[in-house]
């Protein structure tokens, strides 16, 4: 009698741990490609910014900014009276209003909200900053003797579950991507604001670990040496006292920085005023 060919035994477990195999392989690769496109995709905030620069005219954008700065410098003016002698304080905030008459600057302050803590308020959305970080940024930043490198361009300002992220494009040879610096900012006390970077982006994707450390240093290789170490500190947390800048502003003695909210709305400044003729409490 033939004998009946042996038949290969079944291996389940096999075939099931290669099916899970398989599946993971495809699951692995479509991960990657997934992290690929969110590194190189821009996020959405950046898109969103892209559109609106795309529907205002120059003009508008240019309005915002200046109003921006007007209210800016009436909210540091104070209450105080037409100056006398060689108080310049006048002289600094009407210029750094774009050259607007003391009387506007008062009048402007008048009409500022006051909040339940007496805190002088202004309101700052989140387009009017982009819109002045357009028109004035550039110059502002040569003011204080920084200039925007050749590959960086577009900064842009959002507020994120209440921080700050500042975005931007980078072209720097064969690298081509929106970079987020998202940056905790909290008032410690008054005129003393806390800033610390908290987590840097390429495209969509947090980067970490060397990856970060090295586009960290890069950063700082393009940067001279006596701007470095604010660089380093920001990455690190550091409490900024205000006080002398505001000074520099034209800010009357007294005046405080005393509220400072951030919502995804834009930003929330408060200040109170002292002393004679000041008119804040």
């Amino acid at each position: 009698m033939a004998s009946t060919p042996l038949q290969p035994r079944k291996r389940p477990l096999l075939r099931l741990l290669l099916r899970v195999g398989a599946v993971m392989v495809v699951l692995l690769l479509a991960g990657v490609g997934t992290l690929a496109w969110l590194w190189f995709t821009p996020p959405a905030y950046w898109t969103t910014e892209q559109t609106r620069r795309t529907t205002r005219t120059p003009e508008q954008a240019r309005q915002r900014a200046a109003d921006l700065k007007k209210n800016i410098a009436a909210l540091f003016r104070g209450g105080a009276g037409r100056p006398t002698g060689d108080d310049t304080h006048h002289a600094r905030l009407t210029s750094l209003a774009g050259n607007v008459s003391d009387e506007e600057l008062a009048e402007l302050w008048e009409s500022l909200p006051v909040d339940e803590d007496g805190n002088r308020c202004v309101e700052v959305p989140v387009d009017d900053l982009n819109d002045w970080l357009e028109t004035y940024g550039p110059q502002e930043l040569q003011s204080q003797g920084v200039s925007m490198p050749s590959w960086a361009s577009e900064p842009m300002v959002t507020i994120e579950g209440g921080k700050a992220v500042v975005a931007m494009q980078i072209n720097h040879e064969s690298y081509h991507q929106v970079v987020s610096a998202v940056i905790d900012v909290r008032l410690e006390s008054e005129n003393r604001v806390y800033l610390r970077m908290t987590q840097v982006r390429g495209g969509q994707v947090p980067v970490k670990g060397k990856s970060a450390a090295d586009a960290a240093q890069q950063a700082l290789d393009q940067v001279p040496p006596e701007r470095r170490k604010q660089l380093e500190e920001l990455a690190h947390g550091q409490t900024y006292d205000l006080s002398d800048v505001m000074r520099k502003m034209g800010a009357p003695e007294g005046t405080r920085l005393t509220r400072l909210d951030l919502s995804s709305n834009g930003m929330t400044m408060g200040v109170k005023s002292q002393g004679v003729g000041l008119g804040g409490g």
